[in-house]
């Protein structure tokens, strides 16, 4: 069966819209889909039924350059640390790659946990915390105001989640 060219081609085929979020790759703003079999996709937005339906990971030079999934993750999976860290160039241990989620904020773009520390993507700027739990993480994602949670619980305590900034 072949991809629906439209909107409303889409929802006729049993796609559903679930919601708008930021591409942690290129930034843009893209819209979430469940597809009939219950997956999640990423889709340039439509803003109209007869607008086409592109995947954005089709024109993401960004995302398609990093090797980026078909559809954007979601905080309930953070990603496992890798066994044995990347070397970089010159023999030195890489920093550890974080997977990051994207999040509904004006000015946090993403977020990542992965074995007690968090990245996070801000508009000018990434961040990592140490000694942050799962569940700080979690409830991160879940808030409607990621920011104002994160400046309350992370940021306001250095002594306890001390930070590095990677950009």
């Amino acid at each position: 069966m072949a991809f629906p060219s439209t909107q409303e081609q889409m929802f006729q085929a049993g796609y559903a819209y679930l919601r708008w979020e930021r591409c942690p790759a290129c930034t843009l703003d893209v819209e979430v889909w469940s597809t009939p079999g219950k997956r999640e996709i990423v889709m340039e937005p439509m803003p109209g039924f007869e607008s086409p339906a592109v995947k954005h990971l089709e024109r993401c030079n960004i995302a398609q350059k990093t090797g980026a999934q078909e559809r954007l993750p979601q905080a309930d999976a953070p990603q496992k640390p890798s066994p044995e860290p990347q070397r970089a160039q010159g023999g030195a241990v890489a920093p550890q790659q974080i997977k990051l989620y994207g999040v509904t904020d004006k000015n946090m773009i993403a977020c990542g946990w992965s074995d007690g520390t968090l990245e996070i993507a801000f508009r000018y700027g990434k961040y990592r915390y140490s000694n942050v739990p799962e569940n700080i993480f979690v409830t991160l994602r879940k808030n409607p105001y990621p920011n104002a949670y994160f400046t309350k619980v992370v940021k306001a305590h250095p002594e306890l989640y001390p930070y590095t900034k990677l950009e």
